[in-house]
Formats: C-alpha cells, sequence, structure tokens
C-alpha cells in the first residue's frame, strides 16, 4: 500500500495559495477512492476547516488533524473575545473548551489580523493564517497519509476562496438590484393606481 500511496500522492498537483491549477475538492476525493481504503477514504471525507462540536471516531487517530482542531479552536476563541470585547459581552459563552496549547505566535499574527479596517482584509488575513499553519503540518515526508490530510485541508479553503470570485459577488449584486427594481416597480404601480 505504501508503494501506492507513493503514486496517488505524486500525481497531485503541487497546491498554490492563489489556488492556480488546484483540482476541485470533489474531484479530489472520487480519486481518492480509487486509490485507498475505506478508513483512510472517511478520515478525508470527515477532515474540515471547522473543528467538530464531538470529536469523530475516524479522526482520533490522525495526528495531523487533532492538531489542526486544536489550533482551530484556539484561534477561533480569541476571534470571539475579540469580537465578545467590541460588542461588550462575555466572550466564554461563545467559546468551545479546549486544551491548553502555546499558539502564542499565532494568536499575536491573529490579533493584527483582527485589528484590520476591512472584513475583507481581516478574510484575507485570516486565510493566509490558516494556510501557513497547514504548510507548518505538511509532514516533511510529502509521500504519507498525513500529507493528504493536509492536501485536503488546504483544498477546502481553496473552496471557501472560490466562493468570494468577483463574479460571483457580481452576479449576488445583480440579484439585488433586481429585486430591489422590481419592488420599486410595484411599488410605483401600486401608489400610481
Amino acid at each position: 500500500m505504501a508503494l501506492d500511496l507513493f503514486y496517488f500522492i505524486s500525481t497531485l498537483p503541487s497546491l498554490k495559495n492563489t489556488g492556480e491549477g488546484a483540482p476541485r475538492l470533489a474531484e479530489f476525493r472520487s480519486a481518492c477512492r480509487g486509490a485507498l481504503t475505506e478508513r483512510q477514504c472517511a478520515v478525508l471525507e470527515s477532515a474540515s476547516l471547522y473543528p467538530p462540536a464531538t470529536q469523530t471516531t475516524g479522526d482520533e487517530g490522525n495526528a495531523v488533524l487533532r492538531e489542526w482542531y486544536s489550533w482551530q479552536t484556539a484561534m477561533r476563541n480569541a476571534i470571539a473575545a475579540f469580537r465578545a470585547k467590541a460588542v461588550k459581552a462575555d466572550p466564554k459563552a461563545y467559546q468551545r473548551e479546549a486544551e491548553v496549547t502555546n499558539h502564542t505566535g499565532d494568536l499575536r499574527r491573529l490579533a493584527g489580523v483582527l485589528e484590520e479596517k476591512t472584513a475583507w482584509r481581516r478574510e484575507q488575513g485570516w486565510e493566509a493564517l490558516q494556510w501557513s499553519k497547514l504548510d507548518e503540518l505538511e509532514p516533511s515526508m510529502h509521500f504519507c497519509f498525513d500529507a493528504l490530510v493536509v492536501y485536503a485541508l488546504k483544498l477546502q479553503l481553496l473552496e471557501t476562496r472560490r466562493r468570494y470570485s468577483s463574479e460571483i459577488g457580481q452576479a449576488v449584486f445583480e440579484e439585488i438590484i433586481k429585486a430591489r427594481l422590481a419592488e420599486a416597480a410595484a411599488h410605483r404601480v401600486q401608489s400610481e393606481g
């Protein structure tokens, strides 16, 4: 199986944080079903950018996912604390219980991201911070299952970014304008009639 894993991983395109040349997540998962065991596919299917509310049976044995979820929980708790402070609320109501970990450097970087003036800049900073963490989690031996876990998480991050494209934004904007014009026309007919 190790040799098959080596060949499978070597067929995957390298991922860039720009998303250029990256396969779709669905394509990747489909290819995995043809090359990996059911258990490996289940772990890759359960891998998520967001820490699960409860640990699932597929990921408790994977060190990369445990570290990723621990890091994500720490970062999201810090985001909740930042937002709660802004509205003068108790952050504990919005935070998850987390193991004590040392992510001091990343928490400092996150604080800088949260201080950005625009939501777009904050989103870009958060994505960059996540990509950086995934780079850090990438195993030095690139031809192992953990490398596929990181690959799947990076693809999810790229899929999220694809949803924020200018084309999609333009389409949403046009739909909103179209709906408002229809409302205005209906209102005009009612008030004139």
